[in-house]
């Protein structure tokens, strides 16, 4: 097969797979990026849309609290015995100020005692020429505030709940509050309810916040794969649920989001609708761009072939009919060239140079094959242009696997390493450089090396051409710093960090600035009647108990959860980002998780069960020293009931301590 053919297969495939390659990333990559873009917008709409309608509902609940909670009113119902009562927030003006469509007072038996209807323009309530009457949203609202125990008798005054309701077709805002005395200490006397109806026009308004279509549904799509939003944390009185985003023909996306009422019931669903513009536009654009790029290949394509055919395939069929005349025996010839370019230049000077070049590459290589340490050279394109025999043996790699290949696709982005770009820049600066890093052997291993680097100058000592490095493996060494690290930190029975790791991770956690730092938890464990079991079987068997128990212990935490054992049986764990629920609830899975049976061989010890105490910061300590005196304090009081959680109370604990010090003291 003639240059020319050649030529022309090699570039005509090369073309298609390019377009092909082209075609196929564009769907792959850029619809799919289209389309991850279009459904993480319309899940951060749906997101925002569910913290706005909190910030809604709790703004309301404020406003209805501050009415609940009046002295006037609370004497009035009971000073009333049951009849209606007046107060100034049931004035029209002073309901629709606070934005209420309605107001209503309870007493304790759900009688109503005073109420209030604003009723807004019938044709805004909802879509349809059927529109609900005054009466029908009354009854439908006192029977939904039956169904939730709105009308109920509470203990605590602060007992509210606020949620989202379809009323007859139309979303309400229905907030509720005990009725008690202005500071909210007081048994409440009865129950208020208020509530707003979102009509076309706030429906409108919120359309408007998402971009897009936005409707209210019944409850319903139970065979969705629902889940809590990503803001669910944020959210004060309201509960959402949200499904997965679905597609429709018409290049729409939808998302529902589910809305909970006070009992946790499925009581609503939002839906968003938008358009797929990103993807629709994209898919076009990609089409339109796939064309051009089609032709223009087919004309380069051809201008290409044009071009080798009388610059380079003619002068290029001549120099290799004279090598093609070379005998194996024949002295290099002065191969003949016509032309003052480079192909010319090559010609003239091709077998001398090759000679010369390829007698000092091999004096140069056999040198650098010498050296047990590794060496290499970098070009200013941070590509390997030359290493040694002992650079191959360190990293596992074949010349073709490490020559030509980036300099930097060797290290491993972690926090901590040096990065290649901020070490380039730096022997820009200095012309030197000595460092430490981990590098990626050809097993995927990492592998630490001790490297000194310096640059290569370019012709006549000007400017720099690239970089040469000696690197120096100090895998053995640094892994034995490690191992002496972990020795100091590490408890040696459990595996555990120490007591040592504990005290340092303690400080480190309350050490943290202000506007960082959370609540941390502290868990201060002791094994009841470890001691009965170690004198009893040994301290083989106690050691094997301990270690089971570490396992047991590591097994209940979460990822940055951190335990420690501080000596004995005694054991700690730190919680971040924790409060007193949590706390607990770890506490009863310990409880159950340590008090199970321990098999332990031919054994079954079956006598062990923790005590275990808990302290917060900063509710219960601003101190380390403080934190740890707390938790000892509640882990003691646990310890005289064996078996339980308890949480610190400076009171309980102050008199438990002082009581038990009595009889000390008389003895």
């Amino acid at each position: 097969m003639s240059l020319r053919k050649r030529l022309f297969c090699l570039a005509a495939p090369l073309i298609f797979m390019t377009l092909l390659l082209a075609y196929v990333l564009a769907q792959t990559e850029l619809l799919t990026r289209f389309d991850a873009y279009e459904q993480e917008q319309l899940e951060g709409e749906a997101n925002s849309l569910a913290l706005q309608l909190d910030s809604f509902i709790s703004r309301s609940l404020d406003v209805l609290r501050v009415s609940a909670w009046s002295d006037p009113l609370y004497d009035s119902i009971r000073i009333g015995h049951g009849n209606e009562v007046t107060h100034p927030n049931l004035d029209i003006d002073s309901v629709r100020n606070q934005d209420f469509n309605f107001l209503l007072f309870f007493d304790n038996q759900g009688k109503i005692l005073g109420e209030q209807w604003i009723m807004p323009d019938r044709l805004e309530l909802r879509r349809g020429a059927t529109q609900p009457t005054r009466d029908e949203l009354r009854g439908s609202v006192l029977s939904h505030a039956e169904d939730l125990g709105l009308l109920q008798p509470h203990a605590s005054p602060r007992h509210s709940t606020a949620q989202m309701l379809l009323i007859k077709g139309v979303p309400t805002v229905l907030v509720s509050s005990p009725i008690s005395n202005s500071a909210g200490t007081a048994t409440p006397a009865g129950n208020a309810i208020a509530g707003r109806f979102l009509g076309l026009h706030r429906q409108a308004l919120l359309k408007r916040f998402i971009g897009g279509d936005l409707r209210f549904l019944p409850p319903g799509g139970e065979e969705l794969n629902w889940s809590l939003i990503p803001g669910h944390m944020y959210l004060r009185n309201t509960n959402f649920h949200v499904a997965p985003r679905q597609l429709d023909e018409h290049q729409q996306q939808e998302i529902d989001l589910r809305m909970l009422n006070s009992q946790g019931e499925p009581e609503m669903r939002l839906r968003i609708i938008q358009p797929r513009y990103f993807y629709v536009k994209g898919k076009e654009a990609i089409g339109f761009f796939l064309m051009l790029t089609t032709l223009t290949g087919v004309v380069a394509l051809a201008l290409g072939y044009l071009g080798l055919e009388f610059w380079v395939l003619r002068r290029v069929q001549k120099l290799n009919r004279e090598i093609a005349s070379i005998g194996p025996d024949s002295p290099l010839p002065h191969l003949s060239g016509d032309g003052d370019d480079e192909i010319g230049q090559l010609t003239g000077e091709l077998n001398g140079m090759l000679e010369r070049l390829a007698r000092s590459e091999d004096r140069g290589q056999a040198v650098l094959d010498s050296i047990s340490d590794g060496y290499l050279e970098i070009d200013m394109f941070d590509r390997i242009s030359k290493a040694n025999r002992a650079l191959y043996g360190m990293l596992g790699y074949t010349p073709n696997r490490l020559i030509g290949h980036p300099f930097s696709a060797l290290f491993e982005p972690q926090e901590g390493h040096p990065e290649p770009m901020r070490l380039r820049q730096i022997l820009l600066e200095r012309h030197q450089l000595s460092f430490r890093t981990p590098l990626k052997c050809h097993n995927g291993n990492l592998r630490w090396f001790e490297a000194s680097f310096s640059v290569i100058l370019g012709k006549g000592g000007k400017g720099v051409a690239g970089f040469r490095g000696i690197l120096r493996d100090i895998s053995e060494q640094m892994a034995y710093q490690s191992q002496l690290l972990d020795m100091a930190y590490r408890d040696a029975l459990t595996g555990l960090g120490n007591r040592k790791a504990f005290q340092e991770q303690l400080e480190a956690h309350l050490n943290r600035p202000a506007e960082e730092s959370e609540v941390t938890a502290l868990l201060f464990i002791d094994l009841d009647h470890f001691k009965d079991v170690n004198d009893r079987h040994g301290h083989d068997v106690g050691d094997q108990l301990l270690i089971t128990v570490a396992s047991r212990l590591r097994g209940s935490l979460r990822q940055p959860d951190l335990s420690f054992r501080l000596g004995g049986d005694e054991f700690t764990v730190l919680l971040h980002s924790s409060d007193q629920h949590q706390a607990m609830a770890l506490g009863e899975r310990l409880l159950k998780a340590l008090g199970e049976p321990y098999a332990l061989g031919d054994l079954l010890i079956d006598v062990i069960s923790p005590s275990i105490g808990i302290a917060l910061y900063p509710l219960h300590a601003n101190t380390a020293d403080t934190l740890l005196k707390a938790a000892d304090s509640a882990m003691y009081r646990a310890k005289r009931r064996r078996n339980c959680c308890c949480l610190y109370d400076a009171e309980v604990d102050a008199a438990a301590d002082k009581a038990a010090a009595e009889p000390a003291a008389t003895s």
